[in-house]
């Protein structure tokens, strides 16, 4: 998909592939449309908070609670095709993690790779 392309340039070389704020917005509704429609839990998150399908920027997009990621598979696909499941610690209700699947990791590995590069170190 075109919009996860340019995500990943933008992770891979933060400097040159910089976002306008109007590129970000576009980009920012394009995945929240895509999440929107992939994903049961986040569309029904967003059903039950009043959040219309269209809306018109980025900070009108709905933030799921990471609570959900203890009581629900918040996924975009099917979870035996997860590649990587990450856990939460458990410091807050240790017999009740929260999970996050990955299909891919391709997203988190170049994330790591350059954003921690060029913002951290």
């Amino acid at each position: 998909m075109a919009f996860q392309k340019r995500i990943l340039q933008v992770i891979q070389d933060p400097l040159k592939h910089r976002l306008s704020e109007k590129e970000f917005n576009a980009l920012a509704l394009k995945t929240y449309a895509w999440q929107r429609n992939q994903n049961p839990v986040y569309r029904r998150f967003c059903e039950l908070s009043g959040v219309p399908l269209q809306i018109k920027t980025w900070k009108s997009i709905p933030a799921l609670p990471v609570s959900a990621f203890k009581f629900h598979d918040v996924t975009t696909f099917k979870k035996k095709d997860a590649v990587k499941v990450f856990k939460t610690s458990g410091t807050t209700r240790e017999k009740l993690r929260g999970r996050h699947f990955f299909k891919t990791t391709a997203f988190y590995d170049e994330a790591i790779k350059h954003l921690f590069k060029a913002y951290v170190v």
